[in-house]
């Protein structure tokens, strides 16, 4: 039987299916970022005393970990919703480390602008 993962990323979204043939389908990411950055964050949000699973939306999941701590190592489909950065924050990173064999988008030719005060990477 299939497993779905519905990951509290920030404002986006992120699912994993696990399917049965032992496929993984990632649907959209948000807040991935390379593990050496993940990781720094770990320490400085331990610093601050935030430990346990409260406040959830303050303290998002990072896909890339999430996947990597359940020994997922490649991803067959991704499928990109759409194409605002809430659903492909980190898409560069994740696609670094799983390496989608298959990539559904929309047929979408929107143009994006990002100011200095930009939360997402334009490399995204």
């Amino acid at each position: 039987m299939p497993i779905v993962h519905f990951l509290n990323v920030k404002q986006g979204d992120c699912s994993i299916i696990q399917h049965y043939s032992g496929h993984i389908s990632v649907m959209d990411v948000c807040n991935a970022k390379p593990v050496e950055e993940l990781d720094q964050l770990r320490f400085e949000a331990a610093s601050k005393g935030i430990l346990g699973n409260f406040n959830q939306k303050q303290h998002p999941v990072n896909p890339i970990s999430y996947m990597s701590d359940r020994e997922m190592s490649a991803v067959f489909r991704f499928i990109l919703s759409h194409p605002d950065m809430d659903h492909m924050d980190g898409i560069k990173a994740s696609f670094d480390k799983f390496n989608p064999v298959n990539f559904w988008d929309t047929n979408n030719k929107e143009k994006k602008e990002f100011g200095s005060n930009s939360p997402y990477n334009e490399e995204d």
